[in-house]
């Protein structure tokens, strides 16, 4: 217990909470208890591994048995040591409160820091889900290309363009259409770690997903997000007690908050033929699109609403400047690609 410093720390850190300003020092305190003025204070924040950067906070004095809140709390994180990190890790944050150059009282507090593509879960920032929902991302495109002309060979309009269609018919054509190319992709279902809805997971981005053809629910949950988003529709997230399934407004709106608590709103919604459910895991097991929404429905039902954890609105979230990741690892890998064709034709035309 420090006798001098009082804050509220942030229990986890990763880029995407670097990437959406998120506030990792909620408060911050310092109380003289002594019986002196204390003089030329200065606190220094830093951590041992250098994922957050140094600040220091200067104030002129502090009263015998005074406090000052602290109202600077901005933290610089080293963003590109949280995109490089493949790995969680441990860091410390030190606090070290100095007068007149004395060392009044020396904080150390563990932060654990998340890989680039790793989501804290319900205890930290729930909402941050939403930055792995990467329209983006490498793959997308070819993916909705496919659906375009399986949509064409199905004799059905092969533009998506989202709600602009101003047909739910249409809407469907599209969402059935995606299904089924992922569904013939062959993937293999990935178990995920135990309660990661409140501790969070490792998330296997579009690019992994669609090379190694594996994925666990929330993987396979967040590629159909971020197709959906891609296609100019609104897609949401379900959370379920060790589960996660997609949904897909029907038409051109979000929910009332960026995150729902309450069931019963989804199977109204549902029930209005205004938002889609379905199982985005299907795609592993060779489940059909009917049948998946079958799923989705049931998993919401009054008798298993013990199990509903919440829903995130992707729209509402972007709505609160929550962005998709910006990563470099896609890039360097295409980058790579592309040198590597370039190199390729230049070698032919030399022959």
């Amino acid at each position: 217990m420090s006798e001098y410093i009082s804050l509220h720390l942030a229990k986890k850190i990763n880029y995407a909470c670097y990437q959406n300003d998120i506030a990792i020092l909620k408060e911050l305190s310092i109380s003289n208890s002594s019986d002196c003025l204390l003089e030329n204070v200065t606190l220094t924040i830093n951590s041992d591994l250098n994922f957050i950067k140094e600040k220091i906070v200067r104030i002129d004095n502090i009263a015998a048995k005074d406090s000052i809140q602290i109202k600077d709390r901005n933290i610089e994180l080293n963003s590109e040591k949280l995109r490089n990190l493949t790995e969680s890790v441990t860091d410390s944050v030190k606090l070290c409160l100095r007068s007149d150059d004395n060392l009044i009282e020396e904080v150390k507090i563990p932060i654990q820091v998340l890989a680039y593509n790793e989501w804290g879960g319900l205890e930290y920032i729930p909402e941050l889900l939403a930055a792995f929902v990467m329209p983006n991302s490498f793959g997308i495109d070819s993916i909705l290309g496919e659906t375009g002309r399986l949509l064409d060979k199905n004799g059905k309009s092969s533009v998506l363009n989202g709600y602009k269609s101003g047909s739910v018919r249409g809407i469907w054509d599209m969402i059935s259409a995606l299904y089924t190319v992922l569904l013939n992709k062959n993937f293999t279902y990935c178990l995920p770690p135990t309660s990661f809805e409140m501790n969070g997971q490792k998330i296997r981005l579009a690019q992994d997903i669609l090379q190694n053809r594996v994925a666990t629910c929330l993987d396979a949950t967040l590629l159909f997000g971020s197709l959906f988003e891609q296609m100019g529709l609104n897609p949401v997230i379900v959370i379920l007690k060790e589960h996660a399934f997609v949904g897909v407004w029907l038409k051109d709106t979000t929910s009332d908050d960026m995150i729902i608590d309450d069931a019963q709103y989804l199977r109204k919604r549902i029930d209005l033929n205004e938002l889609l459910v379905f199982e985005a895991v299907g795609i592993t097991n060779n489940i059909k699109f009917s049948e998946a929404i079958t799923l989705a429905k049931q998993k919401l039902s009054n008798e298993n609403e013990g199990d509903f954890a919440y829903m995130i609105d992707i729209k509402k979230a972007r709505g609160h400047k929550i962005k998709p990741l910006s990563l470099n690892h896609e890039l360097k890998s295409e980058t790579k690609k592309s040198e590597i064709i370039s190199h390729v034709l230049l070698l032919r035309k030399s022959e």
